[in-house]
């Protein structure tokens, strides 16, 4: 299939915490614009996909999720950055809420993941990536909201949430991808997820939780790349980190 590859990185929000060692280690939303116009059934189709960006190749992703206190909201928009747009292609419908286990029909699809582009590329082919019971459709229309519902991996340590396991093109080794955001030529993307995941120190695994982060794939004046820094907030043994 014949497509143009673009490496649009455009704008997100990440959040740092200083670990025992002094060194600061992050997280960023960084959505890509990964093939403009691309053929599928549906006509063209711009898609994007979005990535957990660390500062360590160890560094990796356990889950991400909304809950009651921060809800998680995913978005189609139009390049106002606040009307809607027409909605997500969603070819697979109830069963096609994760990553297609090889290249059929769904390359081009909206789905959920953590780590792989296709459930096959895991390790035995074994796609590690799970749903909480109850997981709304990903996406049915132009807005995707929960309060009570998570992507995550079973084990937590599946070797598919660390940033250096999957290395191709704009997934490099500080990146996990979350999602793949299928829409009409020239719309866009924007979401707040909260993500759960352990930084390296360099002697081990410090857990974090990052509050509040953000995407949008709508250029800011100029073309800028702005990222909102927020500082580490211990919470019941952990490192909380929330994003603006």
């Amino acid at each position: 299939m014949k497509y143009r590859l673009l490496t649009s990185i455009i704008c997100g929000t990440s959040a740092m915490i200083l670990s025992k060692s002094a060194e600061a280690s992050s997280i960023t939303l960084v959505p890509v614009l990964e093939v403009a116009s691309q053929v599928t059934p549906a006509g063209l189709r711009d898609v994007f996909r979005v990535y957990a960006q660390f500062e360590n190749p160890a560094d990796r992703v356990n889950r991400w999720y909304g809950d009651a206190p921060n809800p998680m909201t995913i978005q189609n928009v139009l390049s106002d950055g606040a009307t809607l747009g027409t909605g997500f292609t969603q070819f697979g419908g109830s069963g096609g809420q994760l990553a297609p286990y090889h290249h059929p029909l769904r390359d081009w699809d909206t789905y959920a993941t953590i780590g792989v582009r296709f459930g096959q590329d895991a390790p035995g082919g074994q796609d590690a990536t799970a749903l909480t019971a109850g997981f709304p459709p990903f996406i049915a229309s132009n807005t995707f909201q929960t309060n009570s519902g998570a992507v995550f991996l079973i084990p937590q340590t599946a070797v598919q949430g660390r940033a250096d396991w999957r290395v191709v093109e704009n997934d490099t080794n500080l990146r996990v991808m979350l999602m793949q955001l299928t829409v009409m030529p020239g719309q866009h993307v924007r979401g707040t997820i909260n993500v759960d995941g352990q930084f390296w120190n360099g002697t081990g695994y410090e857990n974090f939780s990052a509050v509040g982060l953000t995407f949008a794939s709508i250029p800011a004046p100029g073309g800028l790349v702005l990222l909102g820094l927020t500082g580490a907030i211990p919470k019941r043994g952990r490192r909380m980190i929330s994003g603006q």
